[in-house]
């Protein structure tokens, strides 16, 4: 469970790491970036305590995990800095290391001319996107993820991919660099069957939305609909027939759906 954690950050660099990732990304790109590719710098001497400018209190959401490695790397500066160090500036340092190992990405991404194109999602897709991305982030967010490491390949298989046609279909034009498009035509490519880039596509949006709620896509979907069901009915017959429609259903299949 992640934890909140206050720390103070350079201004600039914040603003810089927030330019580069979506908001919905920034906690867990951050905390990516310190399990798998962090180091700490030979010389601790920029790692020590000092009054800096231009500071901001931010609070960060940290796993158990991640914070016992800034803890670590706190008494290992520490034991040879006579405890000169602390959580926040081993945090600053890992903020730059992000910004310096991805600002070239990030500005190929900003100057890169975009593919535009529309894709066939089921239904509810774009108010889930809407819901836990945002309407402006909804291409910035795609992009990033195809392109980072939390997409599961092993779920874009012919399998999966041939199982998520829509039952009833919306459109949504999403706006991607061509690396990230390159990366969605190289599944269809691999899988030795006809798969559409929208199939695939399909499945990282699905995988997008688990991963920001942290909870089913399918089930995510479901309960939208059903409560848009239910409101509409309700709208035309009232509540209280609903109420009693849903109970008798669930009375008569109670032996069905508890097994």
């Amino acid at each position: 469970m992640p934890k909140q954690t206050a720390v103070i950050l350079l201004q600039k660099d914040w603003a810089d790491f927030n330019d580069m990732v979506p908001a919905k990304f920034r906690h867990k790109a951050l905390e990516a970036y310190l399990l798998q590719n962090y180091k700490l710098p030979d010389d601790f001497s920029s790692l020590t305590k000092k009054r800096i400018p231009g500071s901001i209190r931010v609070n960060l959401r940290l796993s158990n995990e991640a914070i016992s490695i800034i803890d670590s790397y706190v008494q290992i500066i520490d034991a040879a800095e006579e405890k000169n160090t602390n959580r926040s500036v081993i945090i600053r340092d890992v903020i730059k290391g992000y910004i310096k190992d991805n600002s070239n990405r990030n500005l190929d991404s900003s100057v890169q001319e975009k593919k535009h194109a529309t894709y066939y999602f089921e239904r509810g897709t774009r108010e889930l996107l809407d819901q836990f991305i945002g309407h402006r982030d909804r291409s910035s967010a795609i992009e990033h993820f195809i392109l980072s490491k939390e997409l599961d390949y092993s779920l874009l298989s012919k399998s999966t991919l041939m199982n998520n046609t829509p039952i009833e279909s919306e459109s949504i034009r999403i706006n991607l660099i061509h690396e990230a498009v390159e990366v969605i035509e190289n599944v269809v490519a691999s899988i030795d069957y006809k798969v559409s880039v929208t199939a695939v596509m399909r499945e990282v949006v699905s995988q997008l939305i688990q991963h920001v709620s942290g909870k089913s896509f399918t089930e995510l979907l479901l309960n939208n609909k059903l409560r848009h069901v239910i409101d509409q009915y309700s709208g035309i017959v009232g509540y209280s027939k609903v109420e009693e429609i849903v109970s008798e259903y669930l009375h008569q299949n109670k032996s069905k759906y508890s097994e």
